[in-house]
């Protein structure tokens, strides 16, 4: 009698696994890699109903079949986002990491920055070439002189901005930054008299008529600075730091960018 007990509980253990088995649907890859521009496939795995399939930052990734057992999703802008499928019963997501197609300096864009400190800079690239007087900022330079990296901080040795000093010697070069940062956001302001593009990391509604109709966590500046004889050229910044553009002091773009001087 006792093994009959037995094999009754068994048996309902083994009903109460079944139905509470994997609720999660599965995917023909567990995390997305897609270069800025182009596509990849994601497919259900065992599941024959159709699922919705939707991008959670369509400026970074944008699904381009938004109902089937598979979809195809594109690299919008540089950036994570996460894809989710649903079906009648179950759903499941999918990780979206977005890579640029152009890589225009030795340490790329990298917005996570603003997450670490002086020493962590420090820990991750060594002693700087320079640090100011008043421990603000601090600059790596390349062998040659450019690109220079330059980091600010705050009261509390946080990263507040990060500028990048390149040297440009012609219109190719420079239409070959303006591409690289594209990868990353918007151009919301291009000046090309004083050479002067500002982009931000998010999306420009439809009939947006002023900086405080867009919604973004970074922004991007390329900004001409001034000539330099030894590179026969001219000296950009590019600039990236987060920003508030729904603050009040954006009724006008923000001010200047201005440079180090070598």
């Amino acid at each position: 009698m006792k093994s009959v007990k037995f094999l009754s509980v068994v048996a309902l253990a083994a009903l109460i696994c079944s139905c509470g088995g994997n609720k999660e649907l599965q995917f023909s890859k567990s995390q997305v890699t897609v270069t800025y521009g182009q596509s990849t496939d994601v497919s259900l795995i065992g599941e024959t109903e159709a699922a919705t399939w939707t991008s959670a930052k369509p400026f970074v990734a944008t699904v381009l079949g938004e109902s089937g057992v598979a979809t195809s999703i594109k690299g919008a802008h540089v950036g994570e986002t996460v894809l989710e499928a649903k079906t009648s019963k179950l759903t499941g997501n999918v990780t979206v990491k977005v890579i640029p197609s152009i890589n225009a300096l030795s340490r790329p864009i990298d917005v996570t920055i603003f997450n670490k400190t002086k020493d962590q800079v420090i820990a991750e690239f060594g002693d700087p070439d320079t640090i100011a007087t008043d421990d603000r900022w601090m600059r790596y330079m390349e062998s040659t002189g450019f690109p220079q990296y330059v980091y600010l901080f705050d009261e509390n040795n946080n990263i507040t901005c990060v500028d990048v000093y390149v040297t440009v010697a012609n219109q190719t070069a420079l239409q070959n930054y303006l591409a690289y940062l594209s990868q990353y956001g918007e151009t919301v302001v291009a000046d090309n008299t004083s050479m002067k593009y500002l982009l931000v990391d998010a999306e420009i509604p439809e009939g947006a008529s002023s900086w405080n109709d867009i919604d973004a966590d970074n922004l991007f500046i390329l900004q001409m600075l001034d000539t330099d004889p030894v590179a026969t050229g001219y000296v950009f910044a590019i600039e990236y730091r987060p920003y508030d553009l729904k603050s009040e002091e954006q009724a006008a773009a923000p001010a200047k960018v201005v440079g180090l001087k070598r």
